[in-house]
């Protein structure tokens, strides 16, 4: 992981409850709730580069797998509390983001090339999940 953190990291747990996978996974904390912080993945991207808890994925098969995001203590502060959110590019080549609300929402380019504009530049990590259980 980015080593200005030494190693530290918070575990993610995505989802996949279709019967494909999806690829070129971008995946990041959010705040949820009525507390000021950062409800959107895209609002992170003011932030100094390591200061950013969302990483990238190669691929996610049907299931439920664990990756994690650079860091510890994003849920540090006054009534904050984490959500996740994940973006992906499906079989047909629709990319997506699935909110932490819930809601899903078509994205205008790849997940890659659209967090680009958010200052989610690469090399990626690219993580491989973990499956779990």
């Amino acid at each position: 992981m980015d080593p200005w953190w030494g190693g530290s990291n918070t575990t993610v747990e995505l989802v996949n409850g279709s019967d494909e996978p999806v690829y070129n996974l971008v995946f990041a904390l959010v705040h949820v709730g009525p507390a000021s912080g950062f409800h959107r993945t895209e609002d992170w991207g003011g932030m100094e580069a390591p200061l950013r808890p969302w990483s990238t994925a190669t691929i996610l098969p049907p299931g439920r797998w664990r990756v994690r995001v650079p860091g510890t203590g994003w849920d540090k502060g006054l009534s904050l509390r984490l959500g996740a959110e994940v973006a992906f590019l499906d079989r047909d080549g629709v990319s997506w983001i699935r909110r932490s609300a819930g809601p899903l929402e078509e994205l205008p380019k790849p997940p890659l090339d659209y967090f680009a504009d958010f200052g989610l530049h690469g090399p990626h990590d690219l993580q491989v999940p973990e499956p779990i259980g």
